[in-house]
């Protein structure tokens, strides 16, 4: 991958971006018609992260069009600090949701467009040995990208789960987001490794999908609710006229059974 050399001084007098729409624990900078995300901390297992998607790039680019892959590694007096990634046009999904003048029916096909990303994710882990192990793992609506032309686009691809890398934190999956997740009777379920750690896989990336479906229906996050209140939650869209079959969905969040891709 391409290397892009900084002096400190040279990256301080870029542009700052708004992080409200590249979401991360990070400082994000405008070069030319890239995103530069600088980290804070975990430069390795990052490195380590990037240097495998640009290796698997080819299949991904072709498979995955949908994640917005790194350009460019970004070194700072020799060291690796970040990486560069396109400048879209748009709005992230978060303000894309909140926007009135948009209508629930284009909301709801942006929505179904990230499941069936979710499902080639699921022909590529099964076509390609190396790839058996990817995850979106950070899936959240601040991660993901509407551009001016309606094309869907998962940002912060450096917080994904491929191959070995060590895990990054999840805003879904991290405590006390969702704390029923960590209970005894889902370790299974959802890979639970100790009281605040999930091993990204299949499931996971469902629990976040159909999350960000609920919080869109219900209209507020209901990430911190205890489980009779999601279920309230849940119930009350029932009774709203919202589809059995999704209702049934939403409800296996917590069950032992497998979580279903709702998107068709």
């Amino acid at each position: 991958m391409k290397i892009v050399d900084f002096t400190n001084d040279e990256l301080c007098n870029l542009k700052r971006k708004d992080i409200s729409i590249y979401n991360s624990e990070a400082i994000i900078y405008v070069y030319k018609k890239y995103v530069i995300k600088i980290f804070k901390k975990d430069f390795e297992n990052k490195k380590y992260t990037l240097t495998l998607l640009n290796k698997n790039s080819k299949v991904l680019q072709k498979e995955l069009e949908e994640l917005t892959l790194p350009k460019f590694i970004v070194n700072v007096d020799d060291e690796f600090v970040g990486y560069g990634m396109p400048l879209y046009v748009g709005s992230s999904l978060t303000q894309v949701l909140k926007n009135e003048k948009i209508s629930f029916e284009t909301k709801i096909n942006y929505l179904t467009r990230i499941g069936y990303l979710l499902e080639k994710m699921d022909q590529v882990r099964n076509h390609y040995h190396e790839l058996k192990k990817l995850f979106l793992n950070d899936l959240h609506t601040d991660n993901i990208f509407i551009t001016h032309d309606g094309k869907v686009k998962i940002l912060d691809v450096d917080s994904m789960k491929i191959a070995n890398n060590s895990i990054f934190k999840s805003l879904y999956l991290t405590q006390p987001y969702y704390s029923l997740l960590y209970s005894e009777r889902l370790k299974n379920k959802y890979h639970t490794i100790n009281d605040s750690k999930i091993l990204p896989n299949r499931e996971s990336d469902l629990f976040c999908y159909i999350s960000i479906i609920i919080d869109f229906l219900v209209g507020k996050s209901i990430s911190k609710a205890k489980y009779e209140s999601f279920k309230y939650f849940v119930n009350d869209l029932k009774f709203q006229g919202c589809r059995k079959d999704l209702i049934e969905i939403f409800l296996r969040l917590y069950s032992l059974e497998p979580n279903i891709n709702p998107c068709h």
